[in-house]
């Protein structure tokens, strides 16, 4: 009877961890499908907001400050006129609407050159027929050069001369159909003022005079209109 009673028992425990763990292998995914769907759950559990390395900022913010036209402030490198050299400056964009925006500008070159300029650019008129810029400056050339009329001017006979010159203008374009054809008006205004140039070599006013140099010391105004009429297939501007 004691030899009935502890197989009894032993029979008992043998199935009972029989039963758990089979009960345990049930938990286990069958299929991969199932697998997958267990492991996204698992990690669903430890998800947060990907946090970029410093690297990935830094190449973010070059990315912004070059390329993207969105960033308030950019960089802004050129110059106010040929001759000035390398030229560093910034400009600040502020959008008036989903298109439209102001963009503010200037530089300074390594030969004193300096532009001040804004725009205004509208690049979805008229449902998206037309595309509108404005833009209004002034730049300062310090010392540019020249070396006299003709075809026989050389290096050596090269003088200086400076000047101010406040300009703006406006150009409209329009694509009555959106595609093919295409017709854009434009006007410039500018006025020129010389004025002695800083550094060497010599001035224009120290080697020529208005008999051999006409329009020196004078203060000229330019105004230039423009109008195109045009073919475009491309698909998209630009």
């Amino acid at each position: 009877m004691r030899a009935v009673g502890l197989f009894s028992v032993l029979t008992i425990v043998t199935l009972t961890g029989t039963a758990t763990v089979s009960w345990a292998q049930t938990t286990e995914p069958d299929t991969r499908e199932a697998a997958v769907e267990q492991a996204q759950s698992d990690k669903a559990k430890n998800l947060h907001p990907y946090i970029p390395g410093r690297a990935e900022k830094l190449i973010t913010e070059l990315s912004n400050a070059f390329v993207n036209t969105t960033t308030t402030w950019h960089p802004y490198f050129q110059n106010a006129y040929r001759g000035g050299g390398f030229a560093l400056g910034a400009g600040y964009t502020k959008y008036v609407s989903p298109y439209n925006f102001v963009d503010v500008r200037g530089s300074y070159s390594v030969q004193r050159y300096k532009l001040a300029e804004a725009e205004f650019s509208a690049p979805r008129l008229f449902h998206r027929r037309g595309k509108l810029s404005v833009v209004g400056g002034w730049r300062d050339a310090t010392q540019v050069g020249f070396y006299g009329l003709g075809s026989d001017t050389s290096l050596d006979s090269r003088t200086n001369y400076a000047f101010e010159q406040p300009y703006g203008g406006a150009r409209l374009t329009f694509w009555p159909t959106r595609r093919l054809l295409m017709l854009r008006g434009g006007i410039d205004v500018s006025r020129w003022s010389l004025k002695d140039p800083i550094g060497r070599p010599l001035s224009v006013q120290a080697v020529y005079t208005p008999a051999t140099l006409p329009g020196l010391g004078a203060v000229t105004t330019f105004r230039h209109t423009e109008g195109t009429v045009g073919i475009d297939t491309r698909l998209s501007d630009g």
